[in-house]
């Protein structure tokens, strides 16, 4: 059955044709007979016959040509030597591509990090980032294994035995690491530089303006950009959004998690509330992360090839000028001394 699904035919018909042949279309459906009987439809001495329903005028040659068989022997010989040539070109073409990208890549990076820098993220704010970042794709990959079991991908990293139990294993472990690195974050901003985080990033009416502005701007109705403070309003919808998901994902989880202590006091329609709430959560989760935060962190022109704050917690100069100019760190209010004694070539230019 295998070797029928991985055929021509068999791929055709997972693709939804209908008018592909099929199990009955050569063996039939009610009087299925061995091959080695001169009645059976796939008798040799018949499937000229059979394989012309569907191709008319195919010559006997091409009839007896095995259409699945024992997997990995379908193929004729001289197939099977393409299929290797092709195997190797494959993994030594692409292969060096890859490098060929990943040492492109290095060297860029390495000239992003030799330019002026400005502070973005302190240590422990990097720290933060970098268990969250861990934490969520772990969880991300180990959940969706859940709900895509046959996939190749999960095939190959739970498939082995007992590969499906540490997958449980794994998610709830990760699960715990994920609420102690909220916690922390918690803990992060009682302290002063938290407490100036919070507030820099509260949305306010001027992020529905800048909003506006740069909608206008990437639409050609404007000619510059509005200015972009601190944080800006793809970060701070970053930001709350992540707030929102990691109450519901928690939430939901404990919920999910203690199921046998939940059905005691809550009816079943609710726990199936949870599931569907937690699932559907994490693809949005998991698509916003893909596709808001990858494109404004790496594959915006404007920082490409990545914003390298999350790993060493600085942005070049001029990066940091493009994408924040209005914060006050690039543009620090003046001290008495400096407004008693201003700089003369300041006071020219």
């Amino acid at each position: 059955m295998q070797s029928w699904v991985d055929s021509y035919h068999g791929l055709k018909s997972r693709a939804g044709d209908l008018t592909v042949a099929n199990c009955a279309s050569c063996h039939g459906a009610h009087r299925i007979l061995p091959h080695a009987d001169p009645a059976s439809s796939v008798n040799a001495a018949n499937l000229q016959k059979t394989c012309g329903n569907c191709h008319p005028g195919i010559s006997k040659a091409i009839a007896s040509t095995p259409i699945h068989g024992t997997p990995g022997v379908t193929r004729t010989p001289i197939a099977r030597v393409f299929q290797h040539i092709y195997i190797i070109l494959i993994i030594g073409i692409i292969g060096t591509m890859i490098i060929h990208w990943l040492i492109d890549l290095r060297k860029q990076i390495k000239n992003i990090n030799t330019k002026k820098q400005i502070v973005r993220m302190t240590p422990n704010e990097v720290w933060q980032h970098t268990f969250l970042m861990i934490t969520f794709l772990t969880l991300v990959f180990s959940g969706f294994a859940l709900r895509f079991s046959e996939a190749w991908w999960v095939k190959l990293i739970f498939g082995h035995e007992g590969g499906f139990p540490i997958r449980g294993i794994v998610h709830r472990v990760t699960a715990v690491l994920f609420i102690i690195t909220t916690i922390w974050h918690g803990a992060y901003l009682m302290t002063k530089r938290g407490r100036q985080y919070i507030k820099d990033m509260l949305p306010g009416k001027h992020d529905f303006e800048q909003f506006k502005d740069m909608m206008l701007y990437n639409l050609g109705f404007s000619k510059n950009p509005p200015a972009f403070g601190r944080f800006s309003y793809v970060e701070k919808a970053e930001y709350w959004a992540l707030v929102w998901g990691t109450g519901v994902m928690i939430l939901t989880g404990f919920f999910l998690w203690f199921e046998n202590f939940a059905v005691k006091w809550f009816p079943k329609g609710f726990l199936d509330v949870m599931l569907i709430v937690h699932y559907y959560e994490a693809w949005l989760a998991a698509l916003a992360v893909l596709i808001w935060h990858m494109y404004s962190t790496i594959f915006s022109p404007t920082v490409y090839p990545m914003n390298p704050s999350w790993y060493t917690g600085k942005m070049p100069e001029e990066m940091y000028r493009h994408e924040h100019p209005a914060d006050p760190i690039l543009n620090p209010p003046k001290t008495i001394e400096e407004l008693q004694h201003p700089d003369p070539q300041e006071e020219i230019t």
